[in-house]
């Protein structure tokens, strides 16, 4: 997937914790240190907070329980894209949910996919993008330039 804004993967924060709710609030910090002084207006960081929360749960409840939920985040110049992974007991993501509806509703783009190397239990994968919204005190100035 392309990255919102062209981030390195140098500049990749990436989190691991067990595959369990308790854990959720850790990843929603995370991306809510990343954004909060990023220029996203008060809807959008609320958005990506959610889309993390919706995306973690939808993961944990395919996950083998001994598997880590890792995520990725990369924030670039217009948003950031957020790669939540877990090794899986065999299920996948279910695209046909109201979860799946919130998540498309939360983000501006959004993919899910399977990986595996043949050899070990395959992972599922939810990555999505939320576009950074200019503040209007940011439009405001800009116009008066």
């Amino acid at each position: 997937m392309a990255t919102a804004g062209g981030p390195a993967d140098d500049d990749a924060v990436r989190v691991s914790c067990p595959a369990a709710s308790t854990y959720v609030p850790v990843l929603r910090a995370v991306i809510s240190a990343l954004i909060a002084d990023a220029g996203f207006d008060v809807d959008a960081y609320a958005d990506a907070r959610m889309a993390v929360d919706e995306a973690a749960e939808t993961l944990i409840d395919i996950a083998d329980p001994t598997a880590p939920l890792s995520a990725t985040y990369w924030l670039g110049a217009d948003g950031v894209r957020v790669r939540l992974e877990c090794g899986s007991t065999g299920g996948s993501v279910d695209q046909d949910t109201f979860g799946w509806r919130v998540l498309t509703t939360l983000t501006d783009r959004l993919e899910t996919d399977v990986v595996g190397d043949g050899r070990s239990p395959a992972a599922n994968c939810i990555e999505f993008v939320k576009r950074r919204t200019i503040r209007e005190s940011e439009t405001d100035a800009r116009s008066r330039r």
